[in-house]
């Protein structure tokens, strides 16, 4: 058990937590590249300005935890719960977030290009001025969720759940995609 464990800044590359519980722990600035973090509960961690590239956080529990300017690229996060999360900034390019919960998480400026999104709840997200292009949100729901000066060109957005959320700044294309503004 790793509670309130201070990893601040530590080279952590490829270690193994799985299913640990770090609940609380201050990892900010760390490098878990590669890391596995599979079911681990992670409760309020510190984790500003961690890598966390090509990581595996499937199940993992980040509930509340502050992930502002995180680097999350080309990581498995199936099943992560970041409810309530702090993601300002934060980098999910090509992240594999299948059925993620997002909901009431603050995903402001954060770089979601390319990532797998499908059926993720996004409700009463925050996704201003996010980069969501070519992002598959099929069967994401987005009730309440705020994607006001977001960039969605190439996104796959269902026609069901778009009257749900607010689209200032950006512009219908077809039935399935927006585009940024500029039209």
């Amino acid at each position: 058990m790793l509670w309130n464990a201070n990893l601040c800044s530590a080279d952590l590359q490829l270690v193994n937590f799985l299913g640990a519980n770090l609940t609380g722990a201050n990892f900010k600035w760390a490098n878990l590249y590669g890391a596995k973090l599979n079911s681990a509960k992670l409760f309020g961690a510190q984790l500003t300005g961690v890598s966390l590239r090509r990581a595996q956080l499937t199940g993992v529990n980040l509930c509340g935890a502050d992930l502002s300017g995180v680097n999350v690229s080309e990581a498995k996060l199936m099943g992560a719960n970041l409810e309530g999360s702090n993601l300002t900034g934060a980098n999910f390019s090509a992240a594999q977030l299948r059925g993620v919960k997002l909901a009431g998480a603050n995903l402001t400026g954060a770089k979601l290009r390319g990532s797998c999104l499908i059926g993720a709840n996004l409700n009463w997200a925050k996704l201003c001025q996010a980069d969501l292009m070519a992002a598959d949100l099929s069967e994401a729901t987005l009730i309440g969720a705020n994607l006001d000066n977001a960039l969605l060109a190439g996104a796959i957005l269902p026609e069901s759940t778009r009257r749900y959320f607010s689209l200032a700044g950006v512009c219908k294309v077809n039935s399935w995609e927006v585009a940024e503004v500029n039209c």
